[in-house]
């Protein structure tokens, strides 16, 4: 295929899906209880130019990161602005930004020298991904940020093999302006240092590239941390990790608790909701006080008191010391299973498919939510094959097994951090920003694939 004609049918593709996701965010765009925020703190830096909630004289928050917040405020420009409208111009930026990941996935599949037949096969599988489909479709963080994620990590795969500092200096200013979006961005310091690592360059060079993209990152984040020290007195940099519907931060102890026995598994994340909504905790109710939560009679009790005090108190000292004592209490007896059997079963349901209750999608001309499951099908072809691309590169040696390992590290990254920092409602949603990876490896196994069959001898 020649260069000119891939060009065309690139220009036709991304029409093509473009044309389809705006049909679909047209039909079905909705906040999630996330977005209701994010289109509240954007309103108010449209209104007002302060980071809160709520207008004057509410005071200014550190319930969510600035990132996304200050991204609507610019495409949106308009306050007051009723919630519909803002989902209308929110998911609408989401297209363009898919498009734009997209895009990325071609330029790292080129960057491997897979060919403009493999890199447009990349294209296609980024704009009809379900799960990319999915979130395109609400007012959250996770488009932009799965974009920003992509492209610091092509700069990192650039530098490799040229220009290392320029693309370390522009892979740290693209990585803190993603870490500003979303806290689990962290989890890009694994492939952006092992591509470092990995460049062709002296060792005192990748050393000083590893150095300049952490300087840089610190430098853009810095901002948020200095904020926060004036308005709060402490750097808060991950913004607030468990608030309730007005943003108010809350006691994080009952997730410290949730850590010793929670699995991640469907229904676990009731606690979650009742604590950002204030509903009581009754344990004589079905599905409130699971076998998972005690090991005796006596543990049961205890836990069953808790939340009934709970339930007249919310979150007075007493209730936060005693989740607090309860979490620590079942470290002690079931180190192994917190440390390890836990997380692992966490991590493994970042895999599974997302429940249609947490992010729902209706869209009639889909047969949505009718074939919701076919979601699940669909992404466990796309992990096949991601796996057999990246036995692929591993064959192939040299750069491409070093371009592997810097793909799966960061899937490893996120991994970890999701699978010890959150106990309960992990799913695919939180795996989306490495979603890429996949996409990337799937292209590689159907190149290679391709390439098979056409060396192949005919039959006869």
């Amino acid at each position: 295929m020649t260069k000119r004609r891939a060009q065309l049918w690139l220009g036709v593709i991304l029409c093509a899906g473009m044309a389809f996701r705006a049909a679909v965010v047209s039909t079905w765009h909705v906040p999630a209880g996330d977005g209701i925020q994010y289109y509240q703190l954007s309103q108010e830096l449209i209104a007002h130019h302060r980071f809160a909630i709520e207008p004057p004289p509410a005071d200014v928050s550190i319930a969510r990161m600035p990132g996304y917040p200050l991204f609507l405020a610019a495409i949106v420009m308009q306050a007051p602005l009723e919630l519909g409208r803002h989902l209308i111009r929110a998911t609408a930026a989401n297209v363009i930004i898919d498009a734009l990941t997209a895009l990325l996935v071609l330029a790292i599949l080129l960057r491997f020298g897979e060919g403009w037949r493999v890199g447009l096969v990349g294209v296609v599988i980024t704009l009809s991904c379900p799960l990319l489909l999915l979130l395109c479709c609400y007012g959250l963080s996770e488009a932009l940020a799965t974009m920003l994620s992509t492209l610091a990590v092509w700069l990192a795969l650039r530098g490799m093999e040229e220009r290392l500092l320029r693309n370390a200096l522009l892979a740290g200013l693209v990585a803190g302006v993603c870490l500003l979006c979303r806290g689990d961005t962290a989890t890009l310091a694994a492939p952006m240092g092992l591509a470092f690592w990995f460049a062709d360059a002296p060792l005192r060079k990748r050393l000083a590239a590893i150095a300049l993209t952490g300087a840089v990152v610190l430098v853009v984040f810095s901002p948020w941390l200095i904020r926060n020290m004036i308005q709060f007195g402490a750097p808060h940099p991950e913004a607030t990790y468990w608030r309730d519907r007005q943003g108010k931060p809350l006691p994080t102890t009952m997730v410290e608790w949730e850590r010793t026995w929670a699995s991640s598994a469907p229904g676990e994340s009731y606690f979650d909701m009742a604590g950002a909504n204030g509903i009581q905790l009754d344990p004589t109710r079905p599905g409130i006080l699971m076998p998972q939560m005690y090991d005796s009679d006596e543990e049961k009790a205890e836990v069953a008191a808790l939340f009934r005090r709970y339930s007249h108190e919310r979150w007075t000292p007493a209730v936060v010391d005693g989740f607090r004592e309860l979490a620590r209490a079942r470290r002690a007896r079931h180190p192994f299973k917190t440390y390890l059997i836990l997380p692992i079963t966490r991590m493994y349901h970042l895999w599974a498919p997302m429940p249609e209750y947490e992010l729902p999608m209706r869209v009639w001309w889909l047969g949505l939510p009718r074939l919701r499951y076919t979601f699940g099908w669909i992404h466990g072809v796309l992990y096949l094959l991601a796996l057999v691309g990246m036995g692929v590169l591993w064959r192939r040696g040299g750069r491409a097994r070093q371009r592997m390992w810097v793909l799966s590290s960061w899937l490893a990254a996120r991994m970890l951090m999701l699978g010890y920092a959150v106990p309960v409602g992990v799913t695919q949603r939180y795996l989306v920003e490495a979603f890429p990876v996949l996409i990337v490896c799937a292209a590689v196994a159907l190149g290679a694939l391709e390439a098979r069959l056409r060396s192949s001898p005919p039959a006869g």
